[in-house]
């Protein structure tokens, strides 16, 4: 069976503003993991022929890929996972922020306009 991390809202991901999923390194990452476990389970004791050594991988190195390269590579996943879930939550927030933020300078517009003056901004 092929395990990979869950990413929470990943239709959400899909959706982003900001570049393609193509672009999307993470998810590189999760694609390459699942070809990697789908290969091996579809393979199973053939060699993997690989184009640029004569050696194939052979069933002592689809072991050390399997034990060693992939729970690694899950955990990050895992963590990246994590780490959008972060960012999610945050984005109501910002967006209420900015949101209000524009609203503030529509006003100081509408104030200057009048002639009123409005609020001194300053730090």
């Amino acid at each position: 069976m092929v395990v990979t991390p869950t990413r929470p809202l990943l239709a959400a991901a899909a959706l982003q503003r900001i570049g393609r999923p193509q672009e999307d390194p993470v998810l590189l990452l999760e694609a390459a993991l699942r070809a990697v476990q789908a290969l091996m389970e579809e393979r199973g004791p053939r060699m993997w022929r690989r184009c640029w050594i004569d050696q194939p991988y052979q069933r002592e190195e689809r072991e050390l890929i399997r034990t060693e390269l992939l729970p690694p590579l899950i955990r990050s996943l895992k963590e990246l996972a994590e780490i959008d879930l972060l960012l999610i939550r945050r984005q109501p927030l910002q967006r209420s922020l900015r949101v209000e933020w524009r609203r503030a300078e529509q006003l100081q517009g509408l104030l200057d306009g009048l002639g009123c003056g409005g609020v001194e901004r300053g730090g």
